[in-house]
């Protein structure tokens, strides 16, 4: 198995272990490239967006699909945050931008002085 693998080779010769080294390759050849890089960043964006408009999606497949940017990297959060956290708090704060200036515009407070009596 690997871990005999890991343990009789890796750690003697200071080898990257097996497991790893699967990360690794999958990241660099599945997830890195752009074309698919982008494609599921988009798709995960969309599936947020729908479900802030209320609509149902699947929660343990948005759940699989980012802790999968998380595990690629075994000793930090890059990938993740590369790939999709970046463009996420993007995304958020325009969104919310946009929200608040339509909320604004929708809920001003007319002015009443001259209806109520209230001098100027």
């Amino acid at each position: 198995t690997t871990r005999l693998v890991d343990k009789a080779y890796c750690a003697s010769n200071r080898a990257i272990p097996v497991h790893d080294l699967g990360y690794l390759m999958f990241k660099d050849t599945v997830l890195i490239p752009d074309s698919t890089s982008k494609r599921l960043r988009e798709q995960l964006l969309a599936e947020i967006l729908e479900e802030r408009q209320g609509r149902k999606i699947n929660q343990i497949l948005m759940k699989n699909a980012l802790d999968m940017l998380v595990s690629v990297n075994v000793s930090s959060h890059q990938v993740y945050e590369d790939q999709f956290e970046k463009h996420f708090s993007t995304k958020l704060a325009n969104s919310t931008k946009s929200n608040l200036k339509n909320s604004s515009a929708k809920n001003t407070v007319p002015d009443t002085r001259g209806v109520v009596g209230v001098s100027q």
